[in-house]
This record gives structure tokens, sequence and C-alpha cells, in this order.
């Protein structure tokens, strides 16, 4: 007897399908897109706006709400005809009126138009766009009957691989499908509770774009978008010396900052120093935050920061106590004290520093 896989077929995210919602000719007049993805969430009332509304037609049949919700006004802007568009688009936008105790709106309000979404007219399209929802609350509910709801939530791996593709391809660039990959599993994106957005790896793949020298971009380009060579340097050199090779320590700052051109420009080496310094305090907030077993990507969430650093700073911190990384910290802040009132040289400090952690 041959083996059927019981396996189900990954549901496709609704950035795909309110592409092919709009195209069809059966539009509802009700639709919902909220979620964790903001950028998506936004990029979703562009684009309905885009094929709906024809821009001579605009100030007339597109109409959005923001604050200080009335349900009349809405309802109001609901019955008025298009002039020229495909539909009428009334826009709710970035509302709480989904939520337990919404502040949008008084909750007799809530309730009219709650009640009026089932009598909203064909040839108008009421869209609202949120970041939660409450799914047993009657807005929500009546939402479902009188048309669609979207949850725009994070992409899977395959799917965040071909937005980044289409971005680079939108940049003109391009890069293999093993280095999107492995972005986009060392960014933080696709770990749980992580604080990273496509807001956020919307700027990564700009800056390796704009990184690369040539039209493909690689593994590198993408390693110094998400953390700057000096600044991936900086760590290294704490790593290496918390981990007890300070000769391998010594050597990146050697190649990092060029002594003769330091002793030249004592800038670069405060430059780098201040690097130092922002790789010891983000280990020390983050061993305040978390504690020695502390869960990284909860972490990096209150710190409003990439998981993927973050737990590289954790893993590196662990190896000093929490007041040997105060008192590193402190020992950094007094290379500048100390250099600037001449009692000695940047680069000597920073050498002396490093082979002291």
């Amino acid at each position: 007897m041959a083996y059927t896989s019981k396996a189900k077929t990954p549901a496709e995210h609704p950035f795909r399908t309110i592409v092919k919602l709009l195209d069809s000719e059966a539009l509802p007049r009700v639709l919902v897109c909220y979620g964790h993805e903001e950028f998506l969430v936004n990029w979703a009332e562009k684009f309905v706006k885009g094929k709906l509304i024809e821009p001579a037609a605009e100030a007339l049949d597109f109409t959005v709400f923001s604050e200080d919700l009335d349900p009349y006004s809405i309802i109001a802007a609901c019955e008025t005809l298009p002039m020229l568009s495909k539909r009428k688009l009334v826009v709710v936008h970035d509302t709480d009126l989904f939520t337990q105790t919404p502040k949008d709106m008084k909750a007799e309000g809530v309730q009219i138009l709650s009640e009026y979404l089932a009598n909203v007219p064909e040839t108008t399209m009421l869209l609202f766009t949120a970041e939660k929802v409450n799914k047993t609350k009657a807005l929500y509910k009546n939402a479902v009957k009188a048309g669609v709801v979207y949850d725009f939530c994070p992409l899977d791996r395959q799917t965040l691989a071909g937005w980044i593709a289409k971005q680079l391809q939108n940049l003109g660039k391009n890069a293999s499908r093993d280095d999107i990959f492995a972005y986009a599993d060392k960014c933080g994106y696709l770990d749980k509770e992580s604080g990273y957005t496509l807001y956020n790896v919307k700027n990564d793949v700009a800056k390796a774009a704009a990184f690369a020298d040539a039209q493909t971009v690689t593994a590198k380009d993408f390693a110094a978008c998400m953390q700057g060579e000096e600044e991936t340097d900086a760590f290294a050199i704490l790593d290496a010396a918390f981990s007890g090779q300070k000769g391998k320590a010594l050597t990146i700052l050697h190649n990092s900052v060029d002594a003769e051109q330091a002793s030249k420009q004592d800038g670069v080496v405060l430059r780098f120093l201040g690097l130092l310094c922002s790789q010891l305090e983000i280990m020390l907030e983050a061993r305040e935050r978390g504690g020695r077993d502390g869960d990284p990507y909860s972490v990096a969430s209150a710190m409003g920061a990439n998981p993927y650093r973050i737990r590289k700073a954790m893993d590196a911190s662990y190896r000093k106590k929490y007041s040997e990384l105060k008192a590193s910290l402190a020992a950094a802040y007094d290379i500048e004290k100390d250099f600037k009132s001449g009692q000695i040289d940047a680069y000597l400090a920073l050498e002396l520093f490093i082979a002291g952690l």
C-alpha cells in the first residue's frame, strides 16, 4: 500500500492572498488587516488604496479616520458613492477598536459600528488596520461575517527569503539562496518573541545592497549590515579576551586600528574605544535584565535590540562575573580621561586595557 503524507500544506501568507483577493471580482465590503508585522499591515493599506482608488478622485473616494473616532462619521463616509474609483474606500487606521477596552471610541459607538458592518454598501470597502484584535468581541465577529480578516503574522523562513530576494531585486541587486537563508537565520527575525520586524530587515537589506561592491550581495555584506565591521571587531575583541585569548584579542585590535595611523589620529582609537564601551554596556544591560540564565529573546525584546546580537553578547558575558563586567566598563571610561589629561598614549592605553581584561 502506497504511503500518503498527511502533512498539511502551509497556509498562504495574507500578503500573498490579499493580492489575489484584490484582483478578483468578489471584493469584500469589510476588510480587517492586523497583526505583529506592522510593515505588512501598512503595506496592505497602501496596496488596497492603489487597487481601488482612481488618483484623480482620491479626495472624494478615499477617507481615512485615525483619531477621535465617531461611528456616525464613519457610517456617513461609507454611504457615499464613489465617483470614479472601483469602490469608495473608508479606512479606520491603526485602531484599537478590536481590543478588550478600546480608547478610540466609546463602547456604545463601537456597538453601533459593529451592528452597521452587515449593512456596508457593495459600493464601499471599509478597511480597518490594527495591531491586535480580541476575537471574542462583537466587532471582530461581525467583521468576519461581513467580510475578510487577515492576520499579518511574521513570515516563515521560505517566504522571508523570497521577500528579501524581491527587496534586493528592487534595489538592482541579487544574492544567492544560501546567503539569503544564512542572513535570515542570523538576523533574529525568525526567532520567537523577537523584536525584529520587516522594517529592521528592510533596513538591513538596503544597507547590505549599498555596502556590496558588486551586483551580488554576499554573506559578508549581510553580516556587515547587521553589525558594522568595527562593531563586529569590537565584540570579537571582548569575546576573545573574556575567553582568555588575549593574544587573539590584541591581534584583532592591531588589524582593526593601525598603530602608526592611530598615533597620528587619536580620534580613530577613541571611536573604537567607544564601540568597546557600547558592547560592554549591552552586555551589562543584558545581564541585568536576564541574569545568567535569562532568555535572550525576551531580553532583546525588552531592550528593543536584535536577538541575535543579544544572544551573542549574553554568551560572551557569561565568562565574567557581573562585578568584573562593571569594572571593565569603568576602566574603559578611564582611558579617555587619562588620554585627555596627557597621562598616556591612547593606543597604548587601549592595548593595556585589552591585555587586562
